[in-house]
């Protein structure tokens, strides 16, 4: 059985106030260490982390399965074009030409990949050497919002799930984990 995907009928859910207090996507962007590039932003949704990162990096690659969220990550991002790249895209393929980004973000999404060894594949294919991935999820435990708890994967597999690269930073919170991870050369 195939995971949920969120529903673009709820897209004002991911950009509420509500997420913005629990899951900060400036705290993210601090945790990740990142410094400038290209990054790619897996299942951006409308923009959550994808706007705030194409303040502080050269380009951002927004990569969505949902026409309809990238449209709406146009609108919300006008001021923004000319540096969010939106890229329609159905994970865990990923359309973009080896060792292109710097750093690849996966908020919320990893428990949404059916596929996640080749998914991981590609992202290991994409990311420069030395570049960067920051994994976002829910914990396995019963939350108010996000998946189903089925869905949801163990905050200690996630370094098994990424083989293949180093283990940077991890941060565990109430609701939710992140992970950084290097491709090494």
């Amino acid at each position: 059985m195939k995971p949920h995907r969120f529903e673009h009928s709820n897209k004002d859910d991911l950009v509420s106030e509500d997420r913005k207090r629990s899951q900060p996507p400036e705290d993210i962007i601090d945790r990740s260490m990142i410094d400038g590039g290209i990054v790619a932003d897996l299942g951006c949704g409308n923009g959550f982390l994808t706007i705030p990162l194409s303040h502080v990096v050269e380009k951002v690659i927004a990569l969505d399965a949902q026409k309809e969220m990238l449209e709406n990550l146009l609108k919300r991002s006008a001021d923004r074009a000319f540096n969010i790249r939106p890229v329609l895209a159905e994970l865990p393929a990923i359309p973009l030409r080896d060792e292109s980004a710097d750093h690849i973000f996966i908020v919320n999404m990893l428990h949404e990949i059916d596929e996640k060894v080749s998914m991981v594949k590609e992202v290991h294919r994409v990311l420069r050497n030395g570049g960067g991935a920051t994994v976002v999820d829910f914990q396995k435990k019963f939350t108010k919002k996000g998946p189903p708890l089925n869905e949801r994967i163990e905050e200690s597999d996630v370094p098994s799930i990424f083989m293949g690269f180093q283990l940077v930073r991890h941060y565990s919170f109430d609701e939710f984990y992140q992970y950084v991870f290097r491709k090494g050369p």
